[in-house]
């Protein structure tokens, strides 16, 4: 073992078998690394339900060809960032953000009724003297 890792046994044990074979049992302590996590970025998602109705989809059109037209960019890069905030902006003012629904889709009106009678019964048994 080396020396890097001798530091991390805290208690080693020898158990013999009945065909005088040996089990080493070893109680280690783990060593996490100290590298820095960086936190997870949210993407951020759009109501583009929205999109199916007309009239959002138009107001959306609007808005990115009227500041399309407004930008006069010479490089490629610059033509594209721009466009990219372009479309972003048109987004967040017409679509808005997808707002996120803890337990939203499966957790109905059935499941409610399911954990209130677990709830009920629960009660009930903390409440029968024994």
């Amino acid at each position: 073992m080396s020396q890097r890792h001798y530091s991390l046994i805290s208690d080693v044990k020898t158990c013999r078998g009945p065909n005088c074979e040996y089990l080493v049992q070893a109680v280690m302590r783990e060593k996490l690394s100290s590298v820095q996590t960086f936190k997870k970025l949210s993407q951020t998602k759009w109501g583009t339900d929205l999109l199916k109705d007309n009239t959002v989809l138009r107001t959306y059109h609007e808005a990115i060809e009227q500041n399309l037209n407004l930008t006069k960019t010479n490089t490629i890069e610059k033509k594209l960032y721009k466009t990219q905030k372009v479309i972003m902006d048109a987004a967040k003012d017409t679509l808005g953000e997808e707002k996120r629904e803890r337990n939203g889709n499966w957790f109905d009106g059935q499941c409610e009724e399911a954990i209130q009678y677990e709830n009920r019964a629960r009660e009930n048994m903390m409440t029968r003297n024994t």
